[in-house]
């Protein structure tokens, strides 16, 4: 199973997101103190797993992954897949008969990493995006948005860094790019965490995977509270 089209996953969702969001003009962002202190502690929590990301510690990577999703995809699996796979991804591949099937979680365990063509073990990188042809540089924290309920949240980014055209083109150029970026996050025993992958959405025969908090109404029917990231600078209190 190969995730596609991410960008337009997440214009999707971003799409959805806005239409049940709290309106409010720039620098008149929602003010109360209780949002301010909420948005702090996810902030804290997305620096922590930002860096988590920047440095491919795919074990802490994994820490911050939704308690349901950690009871169905083992650690074995998430380093196996490099941080990406969804937690449906064995019955997803059992939906297509033709297609190559995964390895057991034994076989995933017993090889403890994936080969390359020549079958040396190919090198452990998180992949902020499907393809490994994107280097971060720099991210900027564009907007952050939590549920009226306290339940759910999304930060938006900005990433910001290089990128190489694709091998089959034999062309090794290297340019400057921007890609926005958003994570997804629900509040479970009082901790944030990454929301659930979804099953997958199927636009013009193409597979799409995006993020969802336990089922795709939930984010057209939730009453968002924007805050502007400026508002947060101030250390947030508790533990990341």
């Amino acid at each position: 199973m190969k995730p596609r089209m991410w960008t337009l996953a997440v214009l999707v969702l971003l799409t959805m997101g806005a239409a049940g969001r709290v309106s409010a003009a720039p620098g008149d962002l929602h003010p109360d103190a209780r949002w301010i202190a909420e948005g702090q502690a996810l902030l804290a929590r997305e620096a922590v797993y930002l860096q988590k990301r920047i440095a491919g510690d795919l074990e802490g990577i994994y820490a911050f992954q939704h308690p349901e999703y950690r009871k169905r995809i083992t650690f074995d699996e998430f380093r196996f897949y490099d941080g990406r796979v969804v937690f449906n991804f064995r019955e997803l591949a059992r939906e297509h008969i033709s297609g190559a099937q995964p390895p057991s979680l034994e076989e995933v365990r017993r090889q403890g990493h994936r080969t390359d063509p020549l079958g040396f073990p190919a090198p452990v990188i998180y992949k902020w995006f499907p393809h490994n042809l994107f280097t971060l540089q720099k991210h900027f924290v564009e907007s952050v948005s939590i549920s009226a309920d306290g339940k759910h949240a999304m930060v938006t980014l900005k990433l910001e860094g290089k990128e190489k055209l694709p091998p089959f083109l034999r062309f090794p150029i290297l340019f400057d790019t921007t890609r926005k970026y958003a994570d997804y996050w629900e509040k479970v025993n009082g901790r944030w965490y990454i929301t659930l992958l979804a099953d997958a959405a199927r636009l013009s025969g193409n597979t799409v995977e995006y993020l969802i908090p336990n089922g795709n109404a939930a984010w057209q029917t939730l009453e968002w509270i924007e805050i502007d990231p400026r508002q947060l600078e101030s250390e947030a209190p508790g533990q990341p």
